[in-house]
């Protein structure tokens, strides 16, 4: 993560857009950078993506967890939740944010959403949960940032869990739909 860090923060692009901010304000902008940018990449790396989030989330303490389901996460649990991995999930990780910070830089397109895929697709991930866990993360999709965290843990770490353990291209339209900021 380290020599991507150095890489991407010696992009004359970047350097541009960040001038000589201080280390730790520079680290924050790359991560906004990768956070706004991974909905820029192909459907192969948003599957990655949440292979790995789902993965990082499994192994992260029940306050991280519902911290970062809640988009709340600190930089110290944003660490955490990446020093999970194994060494090279860590660099596949790094890559992943890389690719994404400089697809946001250079404005590339991101690659339409389609609702009805989304729906599709989240119906399949819905038929393979007990009909309780189901009307549970039904319901607490759209509440995470007022649930507590062992309730925001639960919802990511099963939606990432059963996004993850699909078919990729069953995946690829709930990792896009997981991608966006």
């Amino acid at each position: 993560m380290e020599r991507r860090f150095a890489e991407l923060h010696a992009d004359p692009l970047l350097r541009a857009r960040l001038g000589d901010l201080p280390e730790a304000e520079a680290r924050a902008a790359l991560l906004g950078q990768a956070e706004r940018g991974f909905v820029r990449l192909d459907d192969a790396a948003l599957v990655e993506r949440v292979r790995l989030l789902s993965r990082m989330f499994d192994a992260a303490d029940v306050e991280t967890c519902g911290a970062a389901a809640r988009g709340k996460a600190t930089p110290e649990q944003r660490e955490r939740l990446a020093a999970n991995l194994d060494p090279a999930s860590a660099e596949t990780w790094a890559d992943l944010a890389f690719a994404a910070a400089r697809a946001e830089l250079a404005a590339a397109p991101a690659p339409p959403l389609a609702g009805s895929q989304v729906q599709l697709a989240l119906g399949r991930l819905l038929a393979t949960l007990p009909a309780d866990d189901a009307d549970r993360l039904r319901a607490g999709m759209p509440h995470l940032v007022e649930l507590p965290d062992a309730d925001a843990c639960w919802v990511i770490r099963t939606l990432y869990g059963k996004v993850a353990a699909l078919d990729p291209a069953q995946a690829a339209p709930l990792a896009r739909l997981l991608a966006r900021p």
